[in-house]
């Protein structure tokens, strides 16, 4: 879905993948994106080191009808991010229904919290991480409302009449107040 680069922490969600599996042994985590070879490769390493081949799946880079499929089979989304300018996926896997697990680096976290979306987790706590994932996926009636209540949300906030009305109204602002040029 989105690219695999150390600043998604992908590396520390391996590594908390272990506790997860340790409470849920039937848990998948499923990696999808692409990246620089030697951190890819260092990926597949950790799941080596940890012994998480039986639970872990490198999709590789996802888009069309592959990703609406990833994204209908999955019960949620994770991105501890260390920075995420928007979180793009995050948005997408909430307009899909799945409840995230997000760091509070991920500007999208005031949303996920005020529409009660997901978790938001520290990315530097190992634990909080492998705990927001397993309630998450615990949580059956959450992710049953997540399923109805996620799609409706992205719509009410970022559709394209929302954003459009949006800057349309920066731009008046900006106009409004704007001195006029001194030739």
């Amino acid at each position: 879905m989105s690219s695999l680069h150390p600043k998604r922490n992908v590396q520390d969600l391996l590594r908390t993948w272990v506790q997860v599996v340790a409470d849920r042994p039937d848990a998948q985590l499923w990696v999808a994106g692409d990246g620089d070879d030697d951190y890819v490769q260092r990926l597949h390493d950790t799941v080596a080191t940890h012994g998480l081949g039986d639970s872990v799946s490198f999709l590789g880079f996802v888009s069309g009808e592959e990703k609406d499929r990833v994204l209908r089979e999955a019960w949620a989304f994770a991105l501890p991010s260390h920075q995420e300018n928007f979180g793009v996926a995050v948005l997408e896997a909430v307009a899909a229904g799945l409840p995230v697990v997000i760091s509070g680096e991920v500007q999208l976290r005031s949303f996920i919290e005020d529409k009660e979306l997901g978790r938001i987790v520290d990315r530097t706590d190992p634990s909080a991480i492998a705990a927001g994932l397993s309630t998450v996926l615990a949580d059956a009636d959450g992710r049953r409302r997540v399923a109805e209540a996620g799609p409706a949300a992205v719509r009410e906030v970022f559709s394209l009449e929302q954003i459009g009305e949006k800057l349309w109204e920066l731009y008046d602002r900006s106009l409004s107040t704007a001195s006029p040029h001194e030739g």
